[in-house]
C-alpha cells in the first residue's frame, strides 16, 4: 500500500516468495488493519542467501501506530512500531479436548 492507501482490511491471504509479503509506504498511508494473514519466505530463501537480507515479511513504513497488525503469522518486521511477529497467531479450525488430546469428532 504505497501513498494515500488509508482504511483498507487485509485479512486471510499468505503471501511468500516475494520481496516484501506485504509494504505499507508513506505517511498518509494509516488506518489500513492487516490481519490473520500468513507472511512467509519473503524474500524467498535462495534470495536471502545470495543477496543477504533484503526485504521483509513485512516492511511498514508509514508512522508508528498508523496501521495495526493483528494476528499475523510472520518472521520478519521492518517499521517503527512494535514488531507484530513476535507473537503467535490465533488462527480457527483446530480445538483440543480439555486434556490436551484432540478432540473427538462428533458422531451425526
Amino acid at each position: 500500500m504505497i501513498g494515500n492507501s488509508q482504511d483498507n482490511i487485509i485479512e486471510e491471504n499468505g503471501f511468500g516468495g516475494n520481496i516484501n509479503g506485504v509494504l505499507l509506504m508513506g505517511a498518509n498511508t494509516r488506518g489500513n488493519a492487516i490481519q490473520r494473514n500468513v507472511f512467509a519466505g519473503n524474500p524467498a530463501k535462495q534470495v536471502e542467501v545470495t543477496f543477504g537480507p533484503i526485504g521483509f515479511d513485512i516492511q511498514d513504513n508509514a508512522p508508528a501506530g498508523a496501521n495495526s497488525f493483528e494476528h499475523n503469522l510472520c518472521k520478519t518486521y521492518f517499521g517503527a512500531g512494535e514488531n507484530p511477529c513476535t507473537t503467535l497467531p490465533r488462527f480457527g479450525g483446530h480445538r483440543n479436548s480439555p486434556s490436551g488430546e484432540p478432540a473427538e469428532p462428533k458422531k451425526p
